[in-house]
């Protein structure tokens, strides 16, 4: 058996109708739901889905985040990307594994990921990846680098803010 992690993922950005119902399958097939320990069975229609769905964004004022307690392979970042929707994915750490978060927005070419602590909030950065970072770009004679680019550098390993999801026609 395949080991399993809870998993949370924000998703955002306009959704057409269309858009919205391949949505709700993909959070179906993967078998997410809207809260912890509820998630859906895989056997509920896609209709069923769409108004569950529909209501979840309705009563989170467009702040989408499906869950699953037991997570293993998913595809629904696959579908995200694919229809240019925005997504921030936390990964609980279990047995030897830290935890993650991966995230993509439209206009970048792959998913990005950073480790993160045990429940997969806090995205975290190695001390070898700061000094790799120094050692590739630090020069003694340009005085260019400070730790100024050092924290811009850093800032661009953390997930953005993923904006509401906005069902549009």
């Amino acid at each position: 058996m395949a080991d399993r992690f809870a998993t949370s993922i924000k998703i955002g950005g306009a959704i057409s109708n269309k858009t919205l119902r391949g949505l709700a399958t993909a959070i179906r097939d993967n078998q997410f739901g809207f809260i912890w320990g509820d998630e859906l069975s895989g056997t509920e229609s896609t209709d069923e889905v769409v108004l569950a769905l529909r209501q979840e964004i309705e009563k989170q004022d467009g702040k989408l985040v499906c869950v699953n307690i037991q997570c293993a392979e998913e595809s629904l970042s696959d579908f995200c990307r694919e229809h240019n929707l925005p997504y921030c994915k936390s990964v609980e750490g279990r047995y030897e594994f830290n935890g993650e978060i991966r995230w993509w927005v439209p206009g970048m070419e792959e998913e990005a990921f950073s480790d993160a602590d045990a429940e997969g909030s806090y995205a975290m950065i190695s001390v070898d990846k700061v000094i790799e970072f120094i050692e590739e770009n630090f020069d003694e004679n340009d005085p260019g680098f400070t730790l100024n680019l050092l924290l811009a550098e850093l800032h661009e390993k953390h997930p953005p803010e993923i904006m509401r999801l906005m069902p549009c026609e």
